[in-house]
């Protein structure tokens, strides 16, 4: 459910695109037979990936990812989209960000169960996702997104702007209105309001756009708009050092994307 989701939407994006975007559908085999080297294998000995396994599980593992590229592929093609099929093997985690490190766009499923459910046999939380992935993410949960509008979370700050440049650049892609909400919570008060910032920004691009400034927890703010005005993708900046800030991070994450099933877009 959570894969196809992601599917979906990596469909619609490429579609709407004309042309100028491919899917790069990639697995990680995270299982690996035994080569008789110690060395080499020590590693999946201890329980590491890509952990140890009889040659004949891994094949049965291999054969597995080699339909589901395949299938990725067709079905692409099938939606007139251009796609390409990556096969690795190794810690499931670390080559999926090896490989987004080239990437535009990350576009990863979140399960009812609150993880991201990354090709092979590997799974993790969706904040220790985000916090690993250096390029863009968009986090969608079971549900598919329709791109009915962004809420984009605002604030001035450099992790706010990656995500607006992303919020106008998927607003024009998708057609869709960008309603832009500064929040003001306890810790982090400001002087100035960076609305008109994001606004002009947004309009000069011929977006749709509302803008609202309001006092509370951010994940709390944006869950609340998002809801009320029926939108469907909630962005963010990542701050680097501190998160969102970090301390918000896993409560951003954990409600939007787990509990509201609002998709997510975190901006580098």
């Amino acid at each position: 459910m959570a894969f196809e989701a992601a599917f979906s939407a990596a469909v619609a994006l490429a579609q709407a695109s004309s042309g100028r975007a491919r899917i790069d559908a990639l697995y990680v085999l995270s299982v690996s037979k035994r080569t008789g080297r110690f060395i080499e294998d020590l590693t999946g000995m201890l329980g590491f990936e890509p952990v140890l396994v009889p040659e004949k599980v891994e094949s049965w593992y291999r054969e597995q990812g080699e339909a589901m590229l395949r299938s990725v592929v067709e079905r692409s093609q099938e939606a007139r989209c251009e796609a390409k099929a990556i096969w690795d093997q190794g810690a499931v985690l670390e080559r999926v960000m090896n490989h987004a490190a080239a990437a535009d766009l990350v576009v990863a499923g979140v399960g009812e169960d609150g993880v991201v459910a990354l090709s092979g046999q590997g799974e993790c939380t969706s904040d220790r996702f985000l916090k690993h992935c250096g390029t863009t993410a968009m986090m969608v949960p079971v549900e598919s997104i329709k791109f009915e509008g962004i809420c984009l979370g605002y604030d001035g700050s450099d992790g706010a702007n990656a995500a607006l440049r992303s919020s106008r650049n998927l607003a024009q892609l998708m057609n869709c209105p960008v309603h832009v909400v500064c929040v003001n919570d306890s810790r982090q008060l400001k002087s100035t309001d960076p609305l008109t910032t994001a606004e002009s920004f947004l309009k000069e691009a011929g977006i749709v756009v509302t803008t609202v400034r309001l006092s509370g927890e951010v994940h709390e703010v944006l869950q609340s708009e998002c809801q009320a005005r029926n939108l469907d993708l909630v962005a963010v900046g990542y701050r680097g050092r501190s998160g969102l800030p970090g301390r918000v991070l896993g409560r951003v994450t954990e409600s939007l994307v787990n509990e509201s099933g609002t998709a997510l877009l975190v901006s580098r």
